[in-house]
């Protein structure tokens, strides 16, 4: 996370807006979704009680593959809407990549769906 204070001026004061350092962009496998018992591998994880819904000690983790949508992009400061997933054919060349998705809570730069490649 890159974090950069703002001070707009206005009457809610000084804030900090936060951008992804890491590609963030990824589409998930058709197969994995057709087929969730082995395209997903779901692992519980130690957490600290104190810090339980952080990205260090997230309590749960799912293992999959995806892979990079080039063009789905940052647009006006935050993710662009999502591609259409079949137009995306044109990824089934490229390698999948090992992701690992956290829950909602662990994060401050969130994705609450991912479009499907082939």
């Amino acid at each position: 996370e890159k974090w950069i204070p703002r001070d707009d001026g206005d009457r809610f004061g000084p804030y900090e807006e936060v951008y992804p350092l890491d590609p963030w962009n990824y589409g998930l496998l058709e197969s994995a979704i057709a087929d969730p018992a082995t395209g997903f591998q779901f692992i519980q994880t130690p957490s600290d009680p104190l810090h339980p819904w952080s990205v260090e000690h997230a309590p749960v983790e799912i293992k999959t593959y995806g892979k990079i949508i080039p063009d789905w992009k940052l647009y006006r400061e935050m993710p662009g809407p999502l591609p259409h997933s079949l137009p995306l054919q044109h990824q089934q060349d490229v390698q999948p990549e090992e992701i690992t998705l956290i829950p909602y809570g662990c994060t401050k730069l969130r994705i609450t769906e991912f479009p499907v490649v082939k």
